[in-house]
C-alpha cells in the first residue's frame, strides 16, 4: 500500500478524484462477459480503442514524467487544516474516491499508517492545485519513516513560487531551510502551524487521535531552524493544522535564487552580538568617547551596521532597526527617507515597503552582511526596542541597561511572522542587529 501510495502522480491522483484511482488501483471495471453493446464497434474497434486509450496514457504520464524533471520540486503545506486524527481524514478523501478506504487501517503494519494517509492527504492536494509529481507527508512519530523515505535525488525543493528551500536531505530534515514553509500548494500564505511529530510519543497516538486529551507535536509555519519549525511543542489533538508535503522523485531542476537588481536595497543580521547597554559603550566599533545614552543608540548602532557592511564589500548607508524614547525604527527610517522594497543579500524580497517592514516579514532576516546564513543552532535574539507596528517599545532604558531586571523588545533572526521585531528577552546578555540600507 504504501509504495503504491507514493507511486502516484498527477495522471494517478487524476484518476483518484476523477476515475476512483484507476490508474493505481484498476477499480474503474470492465465487461467481462465478452457482450457487445450498441455502441461497441467489434472487437477490432474495441482493441483498437484499447490502444488509442493505451497510448493517450502512455503520453500522459510521459507528459506528466517531464513536467515533474523540469521544475525545483516543490514543498508546501496544506491549505487544508486537519485535526490530529489523519487516518480519518485520508480514510474520508479515500472514500470520496471510491476507494475501500479500511484499506488505510492496514497500511504498512507496526503502527505507519500515517505514512499512507499523510501521502493521502498530500496527493489530493497537490491535484487540486494541479501539481505534477508525487509528494509524501513530513510527518513522523519521533523518528522516521519520513527521515528514510526521502533522499538527495528527490530534491532539491523550493516553495510554489520558486523560493528555494532546501537542496539536500540533511537541509530539508533539520529545518535548516533558506526560507519558511508559508505558501500552501496554490500558492497563498500559510500562517497556521503544521503538525510534524519529531517529538517521540507526541504524536497523536500516530496520527489516529482527534482527542483533546492526546497531544501531537506542531512546528511553527514562520519559523526556519530544527528547534521550531520541526518540533517547537505539543498541540491537543481536538486541534487544527496544516500538513507540509514533500514532492520526492529523482529529476528535480536545481534552486535558483533572485538576482540582486541594480539599486537593490539590502537588509541583513549582524554576526557579531551587543549588550543590552550598547548605547553606552562604543560596541568595539566607535573609534573615540562613548555617545551619550538617549538617542545616541541609533547613531551607536548604525555604526555598527555600517561597519559590518563596509567588512563584507557592502557599500551605501546602513541603519539599525532599533527604537529609542526619542525617535522610533519606524520613524527614524522614514526621516531618512527609506521606503524600501528591502532583500536579503540572496535576492530573496523581505519587505516590499516601510509599512509592510513594520508588521510580518515575507521571510526572515537570517543572512550575514557577506550573503552567509546564520547558523540554525546559534543565538536567534535581536535587538529591536520595538513594537510591531514600528514604535518604540521597552528598549533596555534607551539601551543603557544590562541587567536581568530591565527588558526589551527583541526580534528572532530565524523568524518572519510578528516575532521578527517583537519578542522580549531581558536586557542581561548579547544579542544581534538588523540592519537595513538606506
Amino acid at each position: 500500500m504504501r509504495n503504491t501510495i507514493r507511486a502516484f502522480g498527477v495522471t494517478a491522483i487524476s484518476s483518484l478524484f476523477f476515475a476512483c484511482f484507476a490508474l493505481a488501483y484498476g477499480c474503474g471495471g470492465d465487461d467481462s462477459n465478452g457482450a457487445l453493446d450498441s455502441n461497441d464497434g467489434g472487437p477490432d474497434a474495441d482493441a483498437t480503442a484499447n490502444q488509442d486509450s493505451s497510448s493517450r496514457d502512455a503520453a500522459e504520464e510521459n507528459a506528466v514524467d517531464a513536467a515533474a524533471a523540469s521544475h525545483v520540486h516543490v514543498i508546501f503545506a496544506t491549505s487544508r487544516l486537519f485535526n490530529g486524527d489523519l487516518l480519518a481524514a485520508a480514510a474520508s478523501i479515500a472514500t470520496d474516491a471510491g476507494l475501500d478506504s479500511g484499506g488505510l487501517a492496514l497500511a504498512d503494519g507496526g503502527g505507519k499508517d500515517y505514512v499512507v494517509a499523510g501521502d493521502v492527504i498530500c496527493a489530493q492536494a497537490a491535484a487540486d492545485a494541479k501539481l505534477p509529481g508525487k509528494y509524501t507527508a513530513m510527518l513522523t512519530t519521533g523518528s522516521g519513516p519520513f527521515l528514510s523515505n526521502v533522499t538527495d535525488a528527490d530534491g532539491p525543493w523550493a516553495l510554489v513560487d520558486g523560493t528555494p528551500v532546501a537542496d539536500s536531505v540533511a537541509q530539508l530534515t533539520s529545518g535548516a531551510w533558506y526560507v519558511p514553509v508559508v505558501l500552501d500548494e496554490s500558492g497563498n500564505a500559510v500562517t497556521d502551524d503544521p503538525w510534524t511529530g519529531g517529538i517521540s510519543g507526541i504524536d497523536c497516538r500516530g496520527w489516529s487521535s482527534a482527542d483533546g486529551t492526546d497531544e501531537g507535536a506542531i512546528g511553527i509555519s514562520a519559523v526556519v531552524g530544527p528547534n521550531d519549525s520541526l518540533a517547537y511543542a505539543g498541540s491537543y489533538c481536538h486541534q487544527a493544522g496544516v500538513v507540509r508535503c514533500v514532492e520526492v522523485g529523482s529529476g528535480g531542476a536545481k534552486n535558483h535564487f533572485p538576482a540582486l537588481a541594480s539599486g537593490a536595497k539590502i537588509a541583513f543580521v549582524t554576526d557579531g552580538v551587543y549588550p543590552g547597554n550598547l548605547a553606552l559603550s562604543d560596541a568595539g566599533v566607535i573609534v573615540g568617547d562613548p555617545p551619550d545614552a538617549g538617542d545616541a543608540v541609533h547613531s551607536v548602532a548604525d555604526a555598527i551596521c555600517n561597519q559590518t557592511a563596509a567588512s563584507a564589500g557592502r557599500s551605501g548607508t546602513f541603519h539599525a532597526w532599533v527604537s529609542s524614547s526619542g525617535t522610533s525604527a519606524k520613524d527614524f527610517f522614514a526621516a531618512h527617507g527609506m521606503t524600501g522594497p528591502w532583500v536579503r543579500p540572496d535576492g530573496i524580497e523581505i519587505t516590499p515597503s516601510l509599512d509592510a517592514l513594520s508588521a510580518a516579514l515575507k521571510f526572515p532576516i537570517d543572512l550575514s552582511a557577506d550573503g552567509g546564513y546564520q547558523d540554525t543552532l546559534s543565538f536567534t535574539f535581536v535587538w529591536t526596542g520595538t513594537l510591531v507596528d514600528g514604535g518604540t517599545a521597552a528598549n533596555c532604558n534607551d539601551f543603557t541597561s544590562n541587567l536581568s531586571t530591565d527588558s526589551c523588545a527583541g526580534g528572532e533572526r530565524d523568524e518572519s511572522g510578528l516575532d521578527w521585531q517583537a519578542y522580549k528577552p531581558h536586557c542581561v546578555g548579547t544579542n544581534r542587529l538588523f540592519c537595513f540600507q538606506e
